[in-house]
């Protein structure tokens, strides 16, 4: 309620209620009854109420305290606090002094002076009574629909159901209820019946009762469409018929009524649909705010666009709470959807869910498989084209006297005696085009076995054998059928390659196009074996006739093994005469010879449909557990529970037949189960394994199960996991050998085979863009699996995935295009990759390059370690004579690591790079020596990126980049201050000791071609977790010291845990404890010690220090350790390097890429190195997890929200935030591009295609309403100006100014251009009122966030404190021109802003522009003002050597602005004088008032005119004092006054500051030579001798202030200037005290041709008059 109550609905009744807590308690008010619950209060219990250490108590044991009475002192956050005594008593001590305590822990007891002043609490034992439910839902099928909407409602908004299906459940049983419509209806005309028209209830009332008479009398076909319709007309027409002035009420009351309609208009099932359809946008709505982002990102961006609803932020962020059941609900949803068959309703809306990630990951898989579904032919559909199908061969069949044969006990096919006739030749091609299709046909087929075409069934059978065991040779084949519902196959088969031969790919003779783990799957390359398949409806069937099926089996078996011994031949097929009857009517045929004359067999289909090439006879194998049984049953699981119980059934029918299968000689038995529209599901049974079930190839078909290589996982225990891609198979792994391990290898392997058909009719073109739609999609459908297991709790620790495809179609074309297609998929899909911990993608597939030469397998391999550098591997599959198929480089690329190795060797556990990688990765970050990777590929994308624009050329790949390890010159155990050097090293990558690596690299950059050099420093955070001890330090410091002796950029890869903690294992493992009482330790302790023995062996090592005692102990004093760097040490080093860091700041250049979390010392240097970019790795002092301990609750959430980029990039500590490690390697490297290449060296010159001639074009707009970054760079012509549609160009080069700092101090912005190629530092003034935000501290609950807007022009305190830092980072390391486009007014000087520091950093900039070493340009751009402070702060007299000011034409300069000077100055009298001195009027009046008699009548109205005249012209004098005031200001007056250099109008700006930029430059180089020869000379004399060279060269004196001319000779004198620097040495110092400058310059027109004296004389004279 507004008053802040509520009304509480309870057993029926409203009760309106208030609730305050105070000191007392609860005070709850109900029904203006009061009850107070007071706290629970036990003062008996004295607790902590913090974590802390209990340091020591302040009273003795059982000693009597007093109330308010000190009994304890605590260490919190490194402070003391006592504790007081709640109340009188005697105290009895618990915890002992010096131990750790949390919140609650209990430290003492009180037995009270008077206990009855406590009360407590008691559990109330009584029952409460029943309550009616809190809402009342009705019965009716309206009634119960709102409640599922409301619930359902409740659910997306994040709240809590635990019945989430069962109200999906009702929500759609009640939406298509049919009288849904009519109960709504009446149910709102209830409500309207006296608010509306008659006419128009009595109308509504009509249309609602024929709706329901013919929903009574035809039910299935009634419709309510054409009645909304009808009611929607109705409402249009009465509402118009009705007087003008009641149109607007009666069409507001009838609202509710056509919003009805208008849901209905397509009927219950479009009502529906528009439900479903706003709720899974609804869900959309919520999850695509959180899309790729952090839940902190996601939150800033949520207040950033709901400034003024914060309620709708907390909504949101409620919905995406990790408890919502909202994704539980969704999936419901969908899964509905589907089983209604309406998903064509709902396209747009799935499309749009199939693209979400994250933990939504599941829902976009439903998505996507629900539109793959509804793409495909329906079961129905694809039923009718295979029975058609099956229809044209038994035609082909009827209408020859092929080996077909019916009779009344049944009907069979045998595949043999193939004479090459039409007709055999029309089956064999329609059974090949049935084999090969590429849609799914096992389902249909399986449904065909209960045909009671007994054709039709044996045909489907054999179709179904051929497409289930294509990859092998099917040597034989019989299908027979039997009434009423029995079929079965026989078939023989062998695993032998029909074209076996050795070779290189240089000469593509062909090796084994069998997969080489197909033939280590079954082991016998050179036996035919046998296969059966059986149907049975039901498992009754099965347990009648499997005894007389097994005697079959053997029978048959052992004819086709007498067959192929008597014969000889390798290839048989079964004749029409048969023996050997089952006892349900089914019958064998005995196999005979039908071989051709050459002893090939005639034509038997093969796998590929093509005819079998002649190879060594095999025989049948004979010997047990070789064959293999089939056995599809009519049942198919509907729940997990209902499988197991389905597999336990299926592995105890078999054990009790077991001594019947062997007999047979079957090694396995797969059960197929089978439903009509599902795929089928299979269950294979190993003799190997007694029977049970293998559940690694559940749901594998037999005959693939080799061809997905799972005996490659050999070395891991494994474990398939469902999923919802029927043809990828996941198995999650773990490390036979270190199973229960922590550090156990743990990953997933997700397998599949492409089995689309022959490809030989595709065009090259068409096939290439085939494969790689199919391996995409596959890798696409992994990927997603995978992500979706690993949201599983259970396998969050997987790491170091693969991924295996097994293309089986043989493919044609260019083996020069298999690698870029290998490259797209990888580059398409390589984040993902890396982001899910896939390791590795193996694809393998049979390529040719033309019809006639053989099929040659492939296999490459992608990988993408770094998450940035892609990775492929090409091999081709080898037989080597007598070995095992080996892998081979592809001709043309070096070696790679798998090269020579077989090709089913088992896959390797994760060797200790993998490891670090994944370690690396799992702490957000990139092991250390995969971001050379990360700078070769930036380096190579600031190359493209620079070709594409210049058309520069790319060096080679190997020329771009080279990096040198840099070592400590002494091993780690041995390294002590100062003894050690740097050395550098070519050992493998990894072999690291210690947790600091450093590099020297050499690298080819756009803007140094010829190269440059960098000095690299990187923490190793897989070392002892990237914490920094002694040696880490010193190579730390060795590096930078090597980086600042050469003047080189300095990087740091910052990814640390802070300064190393340890301890001295040795005593922790030998000393003893001292008890009080040694009966009962709670009393505590008095010392450790060493016994005799361990004291010796500890003493030698320096390990302990310790006294000896009269109980014969040492007692230990201090503990040194053996190892060094487990203490204050590391502090020491600390120190070290922090000094080396600042120091390195102030030489060189360096820069900090924070790419994992920087914690102490690592944070400190992060700052002290300044220039910072950001990933996501945290910048903290403290960790979270720390902080919460302290706070003695869960506060924060992770490091992120104390030190992610959220925090210090607005606060100033990081310049740029980037959103991955390739970005922010790229940023290092766009920084150093405006960077020297040493120190001391000309800046890089880059190539620009901006004309430096051109004018600025952009103009600041009068208003002041524009983005400054368009002043600097340009900005595109908005439409309707002059050269709408062109660029305007800013003063700088197009597209060079780089930001920094732009999260912070918003109204100054900083960063690099480049002015004609020349880079320089840039700050301006932002135009635009900015927002500064304060965020709210989570750990202080009185805090909130605060939001101050900061005006435009005016330097606050952070803004003043961000231009002074961007100054000093441009002075040092970076040496770069500044250039500030000065547009303030002044500094902010309020109360807050003083208190803020403002005066200290204002004084920064002054401090930092007068030691500036590079020219620096102040400009007062159009419309822009430089005023009071603000002048004095940036005027050229700081620095008067380096700093030059200029102005455009219409800036303005002063003290105050015009208005306030005016207040001061020119005040209202002054104004009066200024009217009577220029008005007509006024001058007029005043001297007639002279001639009147003072007090006449006439003076007074005298008088009362000129007041009257002063009043009306006083608005416009003030008008003309402003501008009188304004032209004090002008560029014209800062000239003529000196404060200014020039004046430069803005369209003019660019040309003449890059040739003075440029000649400032040159003149800079040659003082530095000056410099260098003589240190004693100031700048004035090298100013005077550069004078003095340029009037020698023959230019007059007054030419030296013309840039064009004096950077001219500059430029052609070049090569003379270091020359001349060295005569100085010989010379004196140059003075010019009093007239000696006179003598300077008379010297230098002595050297000049007596022409030029005389003129120069002239000059002079005419000059001085």
């Amino acid at each position: 309620m507004s008053d802040g109550g509520l009304l509480v609905l309870l057993d029926g009744k409203m009760h309106v209620t208030y609730g305050k807590e105070d000191v007392t308690g609860l005070r709850l008010t109900v029904d203006s009854k009061t009850c107070v619950f007071s706290r629970d209060y036990d003062p008996t219990a004295l607790r902590s109420t913090t974590p802390g250490k209990l340091v020591r108590y302040l009273v003795p044991d059982l000693a009597h305290v007093d109330k308010g009475t000190p009994y304890a002192e605590i260490e919190v956050m490194k402070m003391y606090m006592p504790l007081l005594a709640p109340e009188a008593g005697r105290i009895t001590q618990l915890m002992q002094e010096g131990s750790s305590m949390v919140s609650g822990d209990m430290i003492a007891s009180l037995e009270l002076d008077d206990p009855s002043r406590i009360t407590r609490p008691v559990v109330y034992s009584g029952s409460l009574p029943h309550l009616k439910p809190a809402t009342v839902v009705g019965d009716k099928p309206h009634q119960k629909l709102r409640n599922s909407i409301l619930n359902i409602h409740r659910i997306l908004l994040g709240y809590d159901n635990q019945r989430v299906r069962e109200t999906v459940d009702e929500f759609f049983e009640q939406a298509i209820h049919p009288r849904l419509p009519a109960l709504e209806f009446n149910d709102s005309l209830s409500v309207l019946g006296g608010r509306i028209p008659k006419p128009i209830y009595d109308g509504i009332k009509g249309e609602v009762a024929k709706y329901e008479a013919i929903l009574a009398t035809n039910p299935v076909t009634a419709s309510f469409a054409p009645y909304a319709a009808e009611i929607s007309s109705l409402l249009s027409r009465s509402i118009e018929a009705l007087p003008h002035a009641d149109r607007k009420g009666v069409s507001n009351a009838c609202s509710p009524l056509r919003e009805l309609a208008d849901q209905y208009c397509d009927g219950v099932q479009g009502r529906l649909v528009t439900l479903v359809t706003s709720f899974l946008e609804e869900f959309l709505g919520v999850e695509k705010l959180f899309q790729g982002k952090s839940m902190q990102a996601a939150v800033r961006d949520l207040k950033e666009q709901f400034k003024d609803e914060p309620s709708k932020v907390v909504a949101a962020t409620l919905s995406h709470h990790t408890q919502s059941k909202k994704k539980t609900l969704v999936l419901a949803i969908l899964e509905k959807v589907e089983a209604q068959g309406s998903v064509d309703q709902y396209i747009s809306i799935l499309n749009e869910m199939s693209i979400i990630s994250g933990r939504n990951i599941e829902v976009s898989l439903k998505a996507k498989h629900m539109l793959i579904r509804y793409q495909l032919p329906s079961y129905k559909q694809r039923a009718v084209a295979v029975e058609a199908s099956l229809s044209a061969i038994l035609a082909v069949d009827e209408s020859s006297e092929g080996p077909s044969s019916s009779s009344s006990r049944g009907f069979s096919f045998l595949d043999g005696d193939l004479d090459g006739s039409s007709s055999n030749q029309d089956r064999a091609r329609l059974i090949h085009a049935m084999v090969d299709q590429t849609a799914d046909l096992f389902d249909v087929l399986l449904g065909l076995f209960s045909s009671k075409n007994l054709r039709l069934r044996a045909l489907a059978a054999e179709i179904f054998v051929r497409r289930a065991y294509r990859t092998y040779n099917i040597d034989s084949l019989h299908a027979e059928a039997q009434p009423p519902k029995h079929l079965h196959v026989e078939w023989l088969f062998s695993t032998q390659s029909r074209n076996t031969a050795t070779g290189s790919l240089g000469g593509m003779v062909r090796t084994d196009s069998q997969d080489g783990l197909a033939l280590l799957e079954e082991r016998e390359r050179s036996r035919l074996r046998f296969g059966m398949l059986l149907f049975f409806e039901t498992n009754e069937d099965l347990e009648e006739n499997f005894a007389d099926a097994m005697n079959h089996y053997r029978k048959a078996r052992l004819g086709h093994a007498s067959s192929l011994n008597s014969s000889g031949s390798g290839i048989h097929s079964l004749s029409s005469s048969g023996s050997g009857n089952l006892s349900n009517g089914m019958s064998s045929p005995q196999p005979s010879s039908s071989s051709s004359s050459n002893g090939a067999p005639a034509s038997p289909l093969t796998s590929s449909g093509s005819h079998v090439v002649p190879s060594p006879s095999p025989t049948l194998a004979s010997e047990a557990g070789i064959n293999i049984l089939q056995v599809v049953l009519k049942q198919w699981p509907q729940s997990i529970a209902a499988e197991q119980e389905l597999i336990k059934t299926l592995g105890g029918f078999l054990r009790d037949r077991r001594p019947l299968l062997s007999s047979a000689g079957i090694r396995r038995v797969t059960f197929v189960c089978a439903k009509d529209g599902h795929q089928p599901r299979y269950y294979t049974f190993r003799e190997r394994h007694q029977f049970e079930e293998d559940p690694i190839f559940r749901n594998i078909e037999p005959a693939l199960a080799g061809d997905l290589e799972i005996r490659r996982l050999a070395n891991f225990d494994i474990q398939q996991l469902p999923t919802e891609y029927h043809h990828l198979h996941v198995y999650y792994a773990e490390d036979k050998d270190r199973k229960r391990e922590a550090d156990c290898h743990r990953c997933f392997f997700i397998r599949a085979v492409v089995r689309q058909g022959d490809m030989f009719t595709y065009t090259e073109n068409r096939l290439v863009e085939f494969l790689l739609s199919e391996i995409d999609r596959l890798l696409s459908e992994a990927l997603d699996a995978l992500e979706v297991a690993l949201g599983r709790s259970q396998y969050s620790r997987a790491q170091n995935h693969h991924i295996f495809l097994n293309v089986l179609p043989e493919i044609e074309f260019d083996e020069k295009k298999l690698a870029p297609v290998v490259q797209k998929i990888g580059g398409r899909h390589g984040r993902k990759m890396w982001k899910l911990g896939v390791q590795q993608c193996e694809i393998r597939v049979k390529y040719r390059r033309a019809i006639p030469h053989p099929a040659l397998p492939l296999r490459f391999f992608v990988s993408n370690p770094s998450g940035f550098s892609f990775r492929t591997a090409h091999y081709y599959e080898m037989a080597v004579p007598g070995s095992a198929i080996i892998l081979k480089s592809l001709p043309g690329e070096p070696p790679g690591a798998l090269d020579g190795k077989p090709a089913d060797v088992p896959y390797e556990v994760m060797d200790i790079m993998q490891r670090r990688r994944f370690q690396a990765q799992h702490l957000n970050t990139t092991y250390v020596y995969d971001f050379l990777d990360l700078f070769k590929e930036a380096l190579q994308q600031s190359w493209t990126k620079h070709a594409d624009l210049t058309g520069d050329k790319v060096p080679a790949k190997g020329d771009l980049f080279n990096a040198v390890e840099l070592i400590l010159s002494k091993e780690a155990d041995d390294v002590r201050w100062g003894d050690v050097t740097l050395k550098t090293t070519d050992r493998p990558i990894g072999k690291n000791t210690i947790g600091m690596v450093a590099w020297r690299i050499q690298m080819k950059t756009p803007e140094c071609p010829q190269g440059r050099e960098i000095i690299v420093i990187a923490n190793d955070i897989t070392f002892q977790i990237g914490s920094f001890g002694p040696v880490e330090d010193i190579l730390f410091k060795k590096a930078s010291e090597l980086a600042r002796l050469e003047g080189l950029p300095r990087i740091y890869l910052s990814a640390n845990s802070g300064a190393r903690i340890g301890l001295a294992d040795e005593v922790k493992d030998k000393f003893q404890v001292m008890w009080v009482s040694p009966s009962d330790p709670s009393k505590g302790f008095k010392y450790l010690y060493l016994e005799d023995a361990e004291y010796t062996t500890l003493a030698k090592n320096g390990s302990v220090k310790a006294e000896r005692n009269e109980a014969g102990h040492w007692v230990i004093t201090d503990i040194i350790g053996a190892c060094h760097g487990i203490g204050v040490e590391n502090l020491s080093a600390s120190g070290l390097i922090a000094g080396e860091t600042s120091l390195a700041y102030t030489e060189i250049f360096t820069i900090t890429l924070v790419t994992g979390r920087s914690v102490g010392i690592g944070a400190y240097l992060v700052r002290l190195g300044q220039r910072t970019v950001q990933n996501e790795g945290p910048i903290i002092l403290t960790g979270a997890t720390a902080l919460n301990k302290v706070l003695g609750k869960d506060v924060y959430e992770s490091n992120h929200q104390i030190g992610g980029s959220q925090i210090m990039y607005t606060n100033g500590v990081t310049h740029l935030a980037v959103n991955d490690e390739l970005g922010g390697v790229a940023s290092i490297l766009n920084w150093l591009a405006y960077v020297p290449s040493r120190r001391g060296s000309p800046g890089p010159v880059l190539k620009t295609m901006d004309p430096i001639d051109r004018d600025v074009t952009f103009v600041p707009s009068q208003n002041g309403k524009y983005d400054v970054r368009h002043m600097l760079v340009g900005a595109p012509a908005p439409d309707g100006r002059v050269g709408g549609g062109a660029f305007l160009g800013g003063l700088f080069d197009k597209d060079s100014f780089t930001e920094t700092l732009g999260g912070w101090a918003k109204t100054v912005v900083t960063g690099r251009a480049r002015l004609g190629g020349v880079p320089v530092g840039v700050i301006a003034v932002e135009a635009r009122t900015v927002e500064k935000v304060v965020p709210a501290d989570p750990a202080n609950m009185e805090s909130h966030e605060v939001v101050t807007a900061q005006a435009a022009h005016v330097w606050f305190p952070d803004s003043s404190f961000k231009t002074a830092q961007a100054i000093q980072d441009f002075n040092n390391g970076e040496e770069l021109p500044l250039f500030i486009l000065a547009d303030w007014r002044g500094f902010s000087g309020g109360m807050r802003d003083m208190f803020d520091e403002i005066l200290k950093f204002g004084s920064m900039i002054v401090d930092n522009l007068r030691t500036y070493r590079q020219p620096v340009f102040i400009y007062i751009p159009p419309e822009g003002e430089l005023r009071g402070g603000a002048w004095v702060v940036l005027d050229s007299m700081i620095n008067p050597q380096m700093m030059e000011m200029y102005a455009d034409t219409n800036s303005r300069g002063g003290v105050l602005e015009p208005n306030g000077i005016v207040e001061i100055k020119y005040r209202d009298r002054d104004l009066l004088k200024t009217m009577h001195r220029i008005d007509a009027k006024l001058i007029a009046w005043s001297q007639d008032l002279a001639k009147t008699t003072s007090g006449s009548q006439d003076a007074k109205q005298i008088k009362d005119a000129i007041t009257q005249r002063e009043k009306e012209l006083l608005p416009l004098y003030q008008q003309v004092s402003i501008k009188f005031a304004d032209l004090h200001d002008t560029p014209g007056r800062m000239h003529a006054k000196g404060s200014i250099r020039q004046v430069v109008p803005w369209a003019t700006s660019r040309r003449y500051f890059y040739h003075r930029l440029q000649r400032r430059l040159a003149e800079e180089r040659v003082r530095k030579l000056i410099k260098d020869t003589r240190p004693d000379l100031s700048y004035t004399d090298s100013t005077t001798i550069l004078q003095r060279w340029f009037i020698e060269k023959g230019h007059p004196v007054e030419s030296w202030g013309d840039d064009h001319l004096v950077l001219a000779w500059l430029r052609a004198d070049d090569a003379s200037f270091s020359s001349r620097s060295r005569e100085l040495q010989q010379q004196q110092p140059v003075h010019h005290e009093g007239g000696d400058i006179a003598d300077v310059y008379l010297a230098a027109i002595s050297k000049l041709p007596l022409e030029t004296q005389r003129k120069l004389a002239e000059k002079l004279r005419a000059q001085l008059g």
